[in-house]
């Protein structure tokens, strides 16, 4: 009987079925599980120091705040990270690496038509105990705690100055030529203070405008000299970092004197998160800024555009007497990516400048016909400023000297500098770069040019 049951055909079709039924059933539910997870919704962000350095290998925890749910992930060497195949939600964003606290963004939406870019940023941590000291290297505690860094690793002496030392180190109202001053060998005079004035840029023995000076890789001067109107250009505002190159260059280098060296400003890039953020200063001789930022973050169509705008109002006293400034700016800048290695760029700033810049001397004889005292006589003629429009009677009872330095010395400057940029890496080291653009200066002035008038020095008309 034992042998007419394990010879049993039915049994052992019926065992082979349900292992059949089994097997089947095991790999359509590994398929709907695969389908699932690649028909799911996908987030994608970078992790970051605070000097904008990407953090290679920083570990990443998505929890679904409805069901809890966690999904980790870890960031590439470029401090980017993508995951694929999440369902549709709300999520917490977290950032953990070595040497740097938690960051977290919470209320991140994620859908399978279009979800959030996140862009996480690391605080050095206040309990770390030991620190790898790696030169050149981003991601690290010492690259970040450092204002600027030594790129060692090439061929050339350079030195990147960072956004966040522009913003958090230098004064709100700097201009290029202040901001540059951190690099070795590099100092500008400015005689009205920081920003308020025509400075002058030195480095390595070299002087104003025998250097290149350069905006998102487009050349620009006027009328004079590079550096000679900072003021009217570029205020710390619009600036995202600057690549101070000492050498020679190559021969790729665009500009007109490459032999002292280049001067690189960079725009700010633009933000995928969506912020708005206003800011008041006040210093050293009554001057008091305005500004206010607006980041769209990612939006669109797939969420490949972005878009931010700046705008700010500085006035200031001077350091100089009757020096006074006002300053009226933004800058626009968008950005759509067709892809990771195609972007469409657009820049545009504007500046409105007024100064009141006493320029020349006239002696008491030139605005009041009379001498300092009785003891001589006035000679000469007042013609160098007839048609001026200035009356230098005291019977009017105007005061000709503040007439002088309130409305006659007078700037007015106007600027504007405009881009627009596509890049994109055509493979095999390849990369089409292509930017037309336009800028415009306009030193409107008024004051005379001519030369002063001596006064007599006969003493009693002999």
């Amino acid at each position: 009987m034992n042998t007419l049951e394990a010879g049993n055909p039915s049994q052992e079709r019926l065992q082979r079925t349900l292992k059949l039924v089994t097997i089947v059933c095991l790999f359509l539910l590994s398929a709907v599980w695969m389908l699932a997870q690649t028909t799911g919704a996908a987030l994608q962000g970078t992790v970051s120091d605070t000097k904008g350095g990407m953090i290679a290998g920083a570990k990443i925890t998505l929890r679904n705040e409805a069901t809890g749910r966690t999904t980790t992930a870890t960031a590439d060497p470029q401090g980017h990270f993508s995951v694929a195949g999440l369902p549709a939600g709300t999520y917490t964003v977290e950032a953990a690496a070595a040497g740097f606290r938690l960051a977290s963004q919470q209320t991140v939406h994620v859908s399978a038509q279009a979800s959030d870019s996140v862009a996480l940023t690391l605080q050095v941590s206040e309990t770390t105990s030991e620190v790898t000291v790696r030169a050149d290297a981003t991601g690290s505690i010492a690259a970040t705690l450092a204002p600027m860094d030594a790129l060692l690793d090439e061929r050339s002496a350079r030195t990147e100055i960072t956004q966040a030392f522009i913003q958090n180190f230098t004064s709100p109202v700097a201009d290029y030529g202040e901001a540059v001053e951190m690099a070795p060998g590099t100092f500008t005079l400015n005689g009205n203070g920081v920003g308020l004035g025509q400075s002058k840029t030195y480095f390595r023995g070299f002087p104003d405008g025998d250097y290149d000076i350069d905006f998102d890789g487009i050349p620009f001067y006027d009328t004079n000299s590079p550096t000679h109107h900072s003021w009217a250009f570029f205020p710390s505002q619009f600036l995202g970092g600057i690549d101070f190159d000492r050498s020679p260059g190559t021969a790729s280098t665009i500009g007109p004197t490459p032999f002292g060296g280049s001067i690189h400003l960079l725009s700010r890039d633009v933000s995928p998160v969506q912020s708005i953020r206003g800011g008041f200063s006040y210093g050293s001789f009554h001057t008091l800024l305005y500004d206010g930022e607006y980041d769209s973050g990612s939006f669109g169509p797939g969420h490949k555009a972005s878009l931010q705008i700046d705008v700010h109002h500085m006035n200031s006293n001077g350091y100089q007497t009757f020096n006074y400034q006002t300053r009226n700016a933004g800058e626009i800048k968008m950005q759509y990516k067709f892809s990771d290695k195609t972007v469409l760029t657009g820049f545009s700033g504007v500046i409105w400048l007024d100064a009141n810049t006493p320029n020349f001397a006239a002696t008491r004889c030139q605005m009041y016909g009379i001498p300092a005292n009785g003891s001589y006589t006035c000679t000469g003629t007042l013609a160098p400023f007839t048609g001026s429009g200035i009356s230098f009677l005291l019977t009017d009872n105007s005061d000709p000297v503040n007439y002088l330095d309130y409305q006659y010395n007078h700037y007015h400057v106007p600027t504007d500098f405009e881009y627009v940029g596509l890049k994109t890496e055509l493979g095999h080291g390849i990369t089409l770069d292509i930017k037309p653009y336009t800028y415009n200066y306009d030193n409107a002035e008024l004051y005379s040019n001519v030369t002063p008038i001596t006064e007599a020095t006969t003493v009693n008309g002999s």
